[in-house]
Formats: structure tokens, C-alpha cells, sequence
């Protein structure tokens, strides 16, 4: 049984759908344009930042490809509740959060500035 290969690469429609593609070409033209990945950003007690990576970052371990991330950046300046801290210690050791689809990625973005806001209250 042949299994169709994802492609490695991806752009987005003027809708925020996800289209695969295996045109280098085309996958660094849509990159180029850095507003058109940018999903969110939050700034929160640091930055709350989420984007299209337009490459797979499933790399075949999820069933679903993962194309945006959700990062969170620290002032460093700042004093963080222990258990804010804790989520945060998570967070990294996860890296980060990432998503399948335009709407994933909103919904994580948005819980992640509510967690933020929540633990620093």
C-alpha cells in the first residue's frame, strides 16, 4: 500500500488555509512576506507570539502536520509568581506550542495570554 509523502513546505490562502507544496520557489516568496504569517502577538508581561512556520514541524510523529507555533518571550526583568514560573518551566521544556490549523493556533495564543494574565494578576 503506497501512502502519499506530505510535503515538507507550506503557504497560506487569503483565507489562512494551509496549502502544502513542494515548490521551494513558492514556499520562499509566501515567507518572505512576514506579515502575512504572523497569527498574533500579545504583549503581556513579555511577548505572547504566535506564527505560521510554513514548514512541517509534525515530522511524521503527529498525525497531523504542525504548521504555526505559539512562543512565549520574558522580560527579564521582571518578577514572576511561583506559579506562573512553574507554567512557564513547562513551556520551555516544551519549547512551545504548535498547531495544525489558523484556528488552532488562535485559540492556543489566546489561552496562553489568558494563563499568562491569570498568574501574574
Amino acid at each position: 500500500m503506497h501512502h502519499q509523502k506530505r510535503a515538507m513546505f507550506a503557504t497560506l490562502d487569503s483565507e489562512h488555509n494551509v496549502v502544502e507544496t513542494n515548490d521551494i520557489l513558492e514556499f520562499g516568496q509566501f515567507f518572505e512576506q512576514t506579515e502575512k504569517r504572523i497569527v498574533a502577538r500579545t504583549q503581556i508581561s513579555g511577548l505572547v507570539s504566535t506564527i505560521f512556520l510554513g514548514i512541517n514541524h509534525g515530522f511524521g510523529w503527529t498525525a497531523q502536520p504542525l504548521w504555526f507555533e505559539t512562543m512565549i518571550f520574558g522580560n527579564d526583568d521582571r518578577i514572576i509568581p511561583p506559579e506562573a514560573e512553574q507554567l512557564l518551566s513547562r513551556w520551555r521544556e516544551a519549547q512551545q506550542w504548535r498547531y495544525a490549523t489558523w484556528d488552532e493556533a488562535l485559540s492556543g495564543h489566546a489561552s496562553a495570554v489568558t494563563i499568562i494574565r491569570e498568574g501574574l494578576l
